[in-house]
C-alpha cells in the first residue's frame, strides 16, 4: 500500500534508485532500493528488511533529486501526526461504542494472530457460527502468537527429521567395521530424533486448545470491515 503523499519509484533498466551500498547520515544500507518518497522521508528496502528514513539523513545528492525542503518536510510530518491523532481518537470512540453494544460472553479459540490496530489485535477465531477474522479489542494475545510460532517451527523440524529418517539407506554388510558402525549409529540417531520431535509436536498440539482458548464477546460494530469483539479473559480449562 502506498502511503498518502508518497511518490512511488518504479524500476528501470538504469535504476538510479538502487544502490550496492547507500551511505546515509547515521547508517548504511547494503543492496538498497528507495521504493517511495514523501516530502519528509524515503522508504528503503535493503538486505536487512525495510525502513523509513528521513530525507534529511540521505546524501545531499539524493536530497536534491527528491526535492527535500526542511520547511515542507516539517509541515508534512505535522499533518501526518494530526491525521494519526484523529484516527486514534476516532478508533477510541468506535471502541467505546462497540463496548456499549457488547453481546454475551462466548468461549472462542484464536486460530491465528495477524496484526495490530492501535493496540488491538486482528485475528482469526472459531466461535459460534464458524470461523471469522475479527478485531479483538483489549487483552494480550502474545502468548497465543508465540504458541503458533513454536508450533510452526516444531512442525518444520519434525517434517525434516522424518524425511531424514526415511531417506537413510539400510546398512549393508561392509568389511569396514568403523564405517558400518557409524552408518548404524547415524540411522539410529535419525530415527530417534524423528521420534522425539514427533512426540514433542504431539504434546504441543495437545496443549493447543487450552493455550488458544479465550472468553470474548461480539459487538454490533466493525472497524476496517472487521467485526469488533471484546476480549474478556483467558478461558479456564
Amino acid at each position: 500500500m502506498l502511503l498518502a503523499g508518497a511518490l512511488s519509484l518504479g524500476r528501470a533498466a538504469d535504476d538510479t534508485n538502487t544502490f550496492a551500498v547507500l551511505e546515509c547520515k547515521n547508517e548504511s544500507f547494503t543492496n538498497a532500493r528507495i521504493s517511495s518518497v514523501t516530502q519528509a522521508y524515503a522508504i528503503i528496502f535493503y538486505d536487512g528488511g525495510g525502513k523509513k528514513v528521513p530525507l534529511s539523513e540521505l546524501p545531499k545528492s539524493l536530497q536534491q533529486r527528491y526535492g527535500y525542503d526542511p520547511d515542507k518536510a516539517a509541515q508534512f510530518m505535522a499533518a501526518e501526526k494530526e491525521k494519526k491523532e484523529a484516527a486514534a481518537q476516532a478508533f477510541a470512540q468506535q471502541m467505546a461504542m462497540a463496548r456499549s453494544t457488547q453481546g454475551e460472553r462466548q468461549k472462542v479459540r484464536v486460530l491465528k494472530v495477524m496484526d495490530s490496530f492501535i493496540g488491538d489485535t486482528k485475528c482469526e477465531i472459531a466461535a459460534e457460527g464458524g470461523q471469522q477474522e475479527v478485531l479483538m479489542s483489549g487483552g494480550d494475545l502474545s502468548t497465543i502468537q508465540q504458541y503458533y510460532a513454536q508450533l510452526e517451527t516444531l512442525q518444520s523440524q519434525a517434517a525434516s527429521a522424518q524425511g531424514a529418517a526415511a531417506s537413510t539407506q539400510p546398512v549393508r554388510y561392509s568389511r569396514n567395521r568403523a564405517a558400518r558402525a557409524a552408518a548404524q549409529q547415524q540411522q539410529h540417531n535419525n530415527a530417534a530424533n524423528a521420534k522425539a520431535l514427533a512426540g514433542q509436536l504431539k504434546a504441543l498440539k495437545a496443549q493447543g486448545t487450552n493455550i488458544t482458548s479465550i472468553y470474548a464477546a461480539p459487538t454490533s460494530q466493525k472497524y476496517a470491515n472487521l467485526p469488533i469483539w471484546i476480549y474478556l479473559g483467558k478461558a479456564v480449562p
